[in-house]
C-alpha cells in the first residue's frame, strides 16, 4: 500500500472521527439545553398556576364580601321600610300619637304667636290637637327614605373599603 495512501486513510479516519465527536458534542449540548429549557418552562407553569389560584381565590373572597356587603344592605332596606310601616300602623290604630311642636296655641303657658285668632283656644286649621294623619304619613315617608339613603351610603363606604382592602 502506498504511504500517501494510508496517510490519506488515517487522515479520513481521524477526520471522521472528529466528526463523529463534534456531533456526539451537540446532540450531548442540544439535549442538555432541551432538558433546561423544560425544566424552565415547567417551573414557570408551576409558578403561572400558582399565582391564578392566588386570584382566584382573592377573587371568590372579593365576590363573597360583596355579598355579604349586599345582604346586610337588603336587610337593612327592609328593615327600614318595616319599621316605617309598623309606625304607620301604630299611628293608625291610635297606639301612636305624634305632637306638632311648633304649632301655634293659645293658651295659659304658651305665646300668642302672630297671626293667631285670639277668640278661639285652638290651633289654626281644625284644632284636632295634633298632625294630620296625611301630614304624619308624609313625615314618616321622608323619615324613612332619609334612612333609606343613609344605609345606602354606608353600604356603598363599606363597598370602597372592601375594594380598597381595608
Amino acid at each position: 500500500m502506498n504511504p500517501l495512501a494510508k496517510y490519506g486513510a488515517a487522515v479520513a479516519i481521524t477526520l471522521a472521527s472528529l466528526y463523529g465527536a463534534y456531533r456526539h458534542g451537540c446532540t450531548v449540548t442540544q439535549a442538555a439545553a432541551d432538558l433546561a429549557t423544560t425544566k424552565a418552562n415547567a417551573a414557570h407553569a408551576a409558578e403561572t398556576i400558582s399565582l391564578q389560584a392566588q386570584v382566584r381565590a382573592a377573587e371568590h373572597k372579593a365576590t363573597q364580601d360583596m355579598a355579604a356587603i349586599d345582604a346586610q344592605h337588603q336587610k337593612d332596606i327592609a328593615d327600614e321600610r318595616s319599621k316605617a310601616s309598623a309606625t304607620l300602623a301604630s299611628y293608625r290604630a291610635g297606639t301612636l300619637r305624634l305632637r306638632d311642636e311648633f304649632a301655634p296655641t293659645i293658651g295659659p303657658a304658651q305665646p300668642v304667636l302672630p297671626g293667631v285668632a285670639t277668640s278661639t283656644g285652638k290651633r289654626d286649621a281644625a284644632g284636632t290637637g295634633g298632625l294630620q294623619p296625611a301630614h304624619v304619613e308624609f313625615l314618616v315617608q321622608i323619615a324613612s327614605d332619609a334612612d333609606q339613603v343613609a344605609k345606602q351610603l354606608a353600604a356603598c363606604q363599606a363597598v370602597v373599603r372592601a375594594d380598597r382592602g381595608q
